[in-house]
Parts: C-alpha cells; structure tokens; sequence
C-alpha cells in the first residue's frame, strides 16, 4: 500500500483527487493532507509518506521550499516520487533543473494524467525495492540459483508493504499469495525459503550475519529476524 501526502491549501481540489484515486488506483492511499509549508516540511522529514503530491498554485507553499528541502536533506526516497499539479499549464522556463526527478502535470481537464504518473512511481519503486531486497539477501550468501531464494524476495517484498511485522504470519498472510503467483503448494513455498536459508546458513559466516544483523547471536536468528533486518535496511537507503 502506498501513502500519499497532498500538499496545498486548495481543500476542494484535494478532496477530488482523493476520491479519484481510491476509486481507481486499489493499492494508494490517503497518509495526510497539509495545508501549510511548516507542516509539509515537519511530514515529509518523518519519511513515512511514499508519495507526494504538491499543489503547484498554493500562494503560502512553495513548491521550490520542498523540493529543497528534499534535495539538501538527501531524502532520495522521494526523488523519484514528487508530483506537481496545476489548474493551469506550468511555465517551463519557472522550473529549476534539479539532481533528481520532479514531475510537473496539469489536470485542468481531468485526473487521467495523474493516474498515469502514480501508476509510473509505483512501478518504478517496486522493481527498485526488489532490486535493494536481493542487494540485502546477496549481502548474507543468499544463493539465488534456489528457487526459495526467489520465493523469500517475494516474501521480503510482500512483507515491507505492511506497517507493522511484529504480528504478522507468514504461512496465513503472505505464503498463500506466494503460492498463488506462483502455482505452487504453500507447503512447497515455506519449504524451499527455509532450504534456501538453512543453506545461507552454511555458506554466510557467523562474523558476515552477525554485522548484518547488527548484534552477536547464540542461536540461529528467525527467518522473520532476517526479514525484518532487510526490511529495515532498504528503508534507510
């Protein structure tokens, strides 16, 4: 699911969009609306949004502030991820050439262009997110020739989508989705992830796990120990 921060003072425009959205794009939703700079500044440092949508003709928020504010602060989970709206055709020659992707649309017709920009940021960062996901597993001698490698990527990837993973059940909540991509048992699925790690087991040395992990163990840490580090890891990056 991904959290969307619209930025503006325009409410009525704001609350079009939203309903556009939720009716069209299932896996978007709602995180916050802010009205003012101070605000959207204070919401975007938390990181927790993962898109934003910007107001482009707000007369007290400027969007120049907070692209910034993005590009001094380094927080490169939203260079690709940034979208200005506009009643009206934005000016080329207003907008500053920055280090990092910032998209510029006009919806003075209709929502169709925004749609496509989402759908755009939302591809882009899920096959940027696996990619980080097998960087991280590679990282530990995960050895990608099994196929419960490719499995637990999938696991990994299925499980950064949800806020909280200290409850979470992997043979009830994300195995069967797995399974069901792949048409195979969730019996085989949590089979071949615990073959492909109890061989990481092997082939990664207790110094390598231990840095990864970020302390010394006495036992084997969980299959979840280590989904949660990863998750924890491509979040930083």
């Amino acid at each position: 699911m991904y959290n969307i921060l619209f930025i503006g003072e325009n409410l009525s425009l704001i609350y079009k969009i939203v309903n556009y959205v939720s009716a069209e794009i299932s896996n978007c939703r709602l995180y916050a609306i802010n009205n003012t700079q101070e605000g959207s500044l204070k919401t975007i440092s938390s990181c927790v949004p993962d898109i934003i949508i910007i107001d482009y003709n707000s007369k007290n928020i400027s969007s120049d502030i907070i692209l910034d504010y993005i590009e001094i602060h380094k927080l490169n989970k939203y260079y690709n991820s940034v979208i200005n709206i506009s009643i009206s055709p934005i000016v080329n020659s207003k907008i500053i050439k920055r280090q990092f992707k910032s998209r510029y649309i006009c919806i003075s017709d209709n929502f169709y262009n925004l749609k496509k920009e989402l759908q755009d940021i939302m591809n882009y960062t899920n096959i940027t997110k696996i990619e980080k996901i097998n960087n991280e597993m590679k990282k530990i001698k995960y050895n990608f020739s099994y196929v419960g490698t490719k499995y637990l990527s999938d696991c990994i990837y299925l499980c950064s989508m949800i806020r909280s993973l200290n409850n979470i059940n992997l043979n009830k909540q994300i195995y069967p989705i797995i399974a069901n991509k792949y048409h195979k048992s969730i019996n085989s699925i949590k089979t071949n992830i615990i073959r492909a790690t109890t061989n990481m087991y092997y082939d990664c040395d207790e110094e390598t796990l231990s840095k990864f992990l970020g302390y010394k163990f006495i036992y084997k840490p969980s299959l979840k120990e280590i989904i949660i580090r990863i998750i924890n890891n491509i979040d930083k990056v």
